[in-house]
């Protein structure tokens, strides 16, 4: 589960940052930087809430 938490937080950087790399002088896509951040919280979330100690 710690794998999984950290493998969507990764995704979510990696996400948003190809997407800025692709449009830089322009503004990012809001649905793409939505869909970065949603999956980075989504880890956060599992790896700050499901897996306490």
């Amino acid at each position: 589960m710690y794998y999984l938490a950290k493998m969507l937080q990764i995704g979510g950087m990696t996400i948003i940052l190809i997407d800025f790399l692709r449009h830089f002088p322009e503004l990012m896509s809001r649905l793409v930087l939505c869909i970065g951040v949603g999956l980075f919280v989504t880890g956060w979330a599992i790896n700050k809430f499901l897996l306490r100690q």
